[in-house]
């Protein structure tokens, strides 16, 4: 018994998903994590057990904090922690919209935390193919075809109806065509061309949009590994557009969505929730601007919470987290101010939850400056963040 004690022990570590995707395991880190932040004015760690349910029910977090207040510096430091922690098991993409990161100058953070740098124009593409989101099965083809289009339309300018039911019929003949295969988007820019020729409709918003996305973007070979087994800084440069920089952090957040909402829900094992992987979303404002991107990551906060996904945040301000029709903070469990332009008190309370005391928090607001950051765990203070090149330094 013993020995079938511990195989079932093993075998819990593995999670089914119920796709065709080509990787029906996904790994769990099923123990405590936790993390430090900084340091209180006192000198006290402020250490986050993050999967820990005794104190959070989510795992989201969001981080808000002007240029040079050191944000990017803070989840470079937590990404290190949590690797080095899971021994490199729990495995994460960071999104850098700016696309300033420099292989060089990153080297010890990608060493330190075994990461995998991709720069989308000088790499030759990123070796994953958008279609993985869409599902074989012919019941289930339908709504994830629909869903990849909308996607599309949310960020590629003016794409209406009539263009986005053409760009349906394209890939749904594109998949009757491949039985079971997965095409290439330089295979559906093939076929929206033809399709343009044969129906004498003149390029659009919607022909220019796909055109952009063949050139080296994505290497669609069918040789990839699973863009999930390994960790990935992903650098977008200015040398792309806005649209198809937005375009591809999307369609790799429509992926895990599809992918993680496969698999069961985690199982909680003495208050500590497992854990899967990790998405960093940088300049989250620009998309948060977006009410179409609103909904999308509204909806992957929401579906993959129960999934052992952590997602993180980055924006400029308190108030991007805010909008009409959804607040994003109360997605979120551990939201962090740094310095920010609005020191706005309603703003910055709404963000970081009400305080158990009012006086704390406008005390702490004053005090906040580049390098320090505002938490309200417990009560509202002021602390001394980690940062990376700090950590850097006394990694030698």
């Amino acid at each position: 018994m013993k020995a079938v004690k511990s195989g079932l022990d093993l075998r819990k570590k593995n999670v089914k998903t119920f796709t065709n995707l080509k990787k029906n395991q996904v790994k769990e880190y099923d123990e405590a994590l936790s993390f430090d932040l900084g340091k209180t004015e006192e000198g006290k760690n402020i250490e986050i057990r993050i999967n820990d349910l005794r104190e959070f029910d989510n795992r989201n977090i969001a981080i808000a904090g002007m240029a040079g207040s050191g944000k990017t510096q803070l989840i470079k430091d937590i990404l290190y922690q949590i690797s080095t922690k899971t021994n490199h098991e729990l495995k994460f993409i960071f999104f850098d919209y700016k696309g300033e990161g420099n292989p060089e100058q990153l080297k010890p953070f990608l060493e330190a935390t075994k990461c995998n740098f991709i720069d989308i124009v000088n790499d030759g593409g990123l070796k994953f193919n958008p279609f993985l989101s869409i599902s074989t099965d012919e019941r289930q083809r339908p709504f994830s075809i629909k869903a990849f289009v909308d996607t599309i339309a949310t960020f590629v300018p003016s794409v209406g109806v009539a263009q986005k039911n053409i760009l349906m019929n394209v890939i749904t003949d594109l998949f009757d065509e491949k039985k079971g295969a997965y095409p290439t988007i330089n295979e559906l820019f093939e076929r929206l061309e033809e399709y343009y020729q044969e129906n004498n409709r003149k390029p659009d918003t919607l022909y220019a949009g796909i055109q952009d996305l063949t050139t080296n973007i994505f290497n669609c070979s069918k040789d990839n590994l699973n863009i999930l087994d390994n960790s990935l800084y992903l650098n977008l440069p200015p040398a792309l557009s806005d649209t198809l920089r937005q375009l591809v952090v999307f369609l790799l957040l429509r992926y895990f969505n599809t992918y993680f909402s496969s698999t069961n829900d985690c199982e909680p094992k003495d208050h500590i929730f497992p854990l899967r992987y990790v998405i960093v979303i940088d300049e989250a404002h620009i998309y948060l601007k977006n009410k179409n991107a609103r909904k999308a990551l509204e909806e992957l906060l929401r579906l993959l919470r129960s999934k052992g996904v952590i997602i993180v945040m980055l924006s400029q301000g308190v108030e991007d987290y805010r909008t009409k029709d959804f607040d994003f903070a109360s997605q979120v469990k551990l939201p962090i101010c740094l310095n920010v332009q609005n020191k706005d008190y309603k703003s910055i309370s709404n963000f970081v939850g009400t305080p158990s005391s009012k006086y704390k928090l406008e005390t702490a607001i004053q005090k906040l400056d580049s390098g320090k950051g505002l938490i309200n765990v417990v009560d509202p203070q002021i602390i001394e963040l980690n940062q990376w090149w700090r950590t850097k330094k006394t990694l030698g």
